[in-house]
């Protein structure tokens, strides 16, 4: 004789049997069991529910919602298993959504609903998981008492995580949403600003340098003494760099890379940021005013020190430093152990070179012709280009002046240049 099973032990079956036809996405099954009395799907804090949501089990979620047992319980999808509103972030986290629209549109038999404005983790959520639709879904929402989710909490916290990431869908959506009472994103707060350049976000940071509030903000990246195009230089991210030296404000405002002593330029050449240093370079303020030469002798030694030789060169090619070297400046060089010779050469020549030129001032032509001659030598015992320069524009002047083109450079070349050495 078969022992007959008590009333508790086959309830504790059918919701056994419950969770694993939900586990399965059995839904012939789960509307079958939900239609017996002693099946209660609310069990162990409406994990049915949970599981349904977390799974996508859009079908399933659809009659656990609908369900009504004979007591008039119902599941909650509010407090389940977990925590607070865990049906809805295991939608979100999961991209479920048919699912999330219908938790969004559920009312309890007590007029209960879930209000994603609690505490804002589902937008948290969304944003975190670059899912626009779901951002979008929750923006549009509005509680039955009017609630709504509130982008500007938390000074824009939000909106930190699309710009820390690059997510600019999102960006653009939270750049355009307005709030019930007119509230919207102020993107000219500068911490959110920076993180674009912290991250190399270049697109991102177009948009936000594009972007204006509805009372003419608008992002001003030289706040701060200019810390974004110092930062930016010293990071090697060139084409924030470029972005922003072109950048100019509503008011005409400018970014200026000289600020926090120049740190930008010192750092890009001691870095190897070459393309950095070449746009820093070519820099000037609304003044026609450029980084001081006295810098660019710094930037010298600090690219020297680290081997980045082709920044060394680009640097000397600059006439700032061909035109500004001083003897002082060799001197104090000079001194840095680890400067190499080749370096210290050529900025003797450049000194040598403008000493050259002021002897044009010479009014005595024997005092002249002195200064020449001894300028010459070294300029020679050095091997200094622009000698090479000076000798072959007096080669072309000799084989003009006696139609040899074309031919052996004439003995009278070397007697013309003979006085000077």
């Amino acid at each position: 004789m078969t022992k007959r099973k008590n009333k508790k032990s086959t309830r504790i079956e059918n919701n056994y049997a419950l969770i694993m036809a939900i586990r399965n996405n059995d839904i012939e099954n789960v509307e079958k069991l939900l239609k017996i009395p002693s099946v209660n799907p609310t069990i162990f804090n409406n994990e049915c529910i949970r599981l349904a949501s977390f799974n996508g089990f859009t079908q399933i979620v659809k009659l656990l919602l609908a369900w009504i047992g004979p007591n008039r319980q119902t599941v909650d999808p509010i407090m389940t298993v977990g925590n607070t509103y865990t049906c809805l972030l295991s939608a979100i986290i999961n991209s479920h959504i048919e699912i999330i629209k219908m938790l969004l549109a559920w009312q309890g038999l007590n007029g209960e609903y879930i209000n994603p404005a609690d505490d804002n983790m589902s937008i948290i959520l969304a944003i975190s998981n670059n899912n626009l639709e779901i951002t979008n879904i929750l923006l549009e929402w509005r509680g039955l008492n009017g609630e709504f989710i509130d982008l500007t909490v938390e000074n824009n916290l939000p909106i930190v995580l699309p710009i820390k990431n690059g997510y600019n869908d999102i960006i653009l959506s939270l750049l355009n949403w307005t709030g019930p009472n007119g509230e919207y994103i102020d993107m000219s707060i500068f911490n959110i600003f920076y993180l674009a350049i912290l991250n190399n976000r270049v697109e991102t940071l177009q948009i936000l340098l594009e972007w204006r509030g509805r009372n003419g903000e608008y992002v001003d990246p030289s706040m701060e003494s200019n810390w974004a195009i110092t930062n930016s230089s010293m990071a090697g991210y060139t084409e924030i760099v470029e972005m922003l030296l072109k950048w100019v404000g509503p008011n005409g405002e400018r970014v200026n890379p000289t600020d926090y002593d120049n740190s930008a330029i010192k750092w890009a050449s001691k870095n190897g940021y070459k393309r950095t240093v070449k746009m820093l370079l070519d820099w000037k303020n609304v003044n026609n005013i450029a980084i001081d030469y006295t810098v660019l002798i710094v930037c010298i030694r600090e690219a020297s020190v680290n081997n980045f030789n082709n920044i060394v060169e680009m640097i000397l090619d600059d006439n700032r430093i061909k035109s500004n070297i001083t003897c002082n400046d060799l001197e104090l060089l000079h001194r840095e152990k680890y400067i190499q010779p080749y370096l210290i050469n050529t900025l003797k020549c450049f000194v040598l070179d403008r000493e050259k030129i002021k002897c044009n001032n010479i009014r005595d032509p024997i005092e002249q012709k002195e200064s020449l001659i001894a300028i010459n030598r070294a300029r020679i015992e050095l091997n200094c280009p622009s000698l090479r320069r000076d000798m072959d524009i007096i080669n072309m002047e000799l084989v003009m002046k006696t139609g040899n083109i074309g031919e052996k450079i004439p003995t009278e070349l070397f007697s013309s240049i003979s006085k000077y050495l």
